[in-house]
């Protein structure tokens, strides 16, 4: 995605950010739900396994092993959305993933990435926030469709792509989505258009 591509160059040219981080948050909320004729994935799989790859691609720059350690992951389903518009979910559509990130030295860095289908309102976005809260960088990553796979396919094709994570990397998040869709604690049903309870105060 352009959003999240600026971003990384951004964070690269202003290095010193880092050292100030706190923080990392990701939100990823869409009014939609799943379409008619999709497969359906629970949103951990689906979404947040690239919220936990963008977290890991800024962690990437700190150094060292990055160990997740999670405090809470919720779940929820939305209930069929009264226009019968979108295919009546069989697995949760909404999640949030509370943890930290230990690295090497006793370094800690917050965790917050929130996720929903059958959300009130569209925003999709990865913040960096300072340990007292104050905002440091963000990306809007609103970006879809056929620009943002062509731009992926493009790199692809290169002789030497420039990826931002190495297979190793991309195990260690596959490691990460099983990690949370074990500990996530299923808070049962919403309505379409509404906020699960722990998004609702957000």
């Amino acid at each position: 995605k352009a959003g999240a591509l600026a971003f990384f160059s951004a964070l690269d040219a202003s290095p010193d950010l880092l050292d100030r981080l706190g923080r990392i948050e990701f939100v990823f909320h869409e009014t939609s739900g799943f379409a008619l004729d999709r497969h359906q994935d629970d949103t951990i799989a689906d979404v947040q396994c690239h919220g936990l790859s963008l977290t890991l691609a800024v962690l990437k720059r700190l150094g060292g092993p990055v160990h997740l350690h999670l405090e809470q992951v919720a779940v929820a389903t939305h209930r069929p959305d009264p226009a019968w518009q979108y295919a009546v979910p069989r697995v949760p559509t909404a999640s949030r993933i509370l943890g930290e990130a230990w690295l090497p030295g006793g370094r800690v860095v917050q965790l917050d990435l929130r996720q929903a289908k059958g959300a009130p309102a569209n925003l999709t976005s990865l913040r960096l926030l300072d340990r007292s809260g104050q905002r440091l960088l963000e990306a809007d990553l609103s970006e879809s469709g056929a620009r943002a796979h062509g731009r992926m396919l493009a790199e692809l094709l290169k002789p030497q792509p420039e990826l931002p994570l190495s297979l190793r990397d991309h195990i260690q998040v596959t490691e990460w989505v099983d990690q949370a869709r074990a500990a996530a604690q299923d808070l049962g049903f919403h309505n379409f258009g509404h906020w699960p309870s722990f998004l609702a105060s957000l």
